[in-house]
């Protein structure tokens, strides 16, 4: 479902702390 999500957040986790909010909209989104 939310592949993008997951993999943002693995593939960046330094980021996805910063960003978790624009990271998981995206992903839930195209879920």
């Amino acid at each position: 479902m939310s592949r993008r999500g997951t993999e943002a957040r693995e593939a960046a986790p330094g980021r996805a702390g910063k960003h978790s909010i624009p990271v998981v909209r995206p992903g839930e989104g195209d879920a």
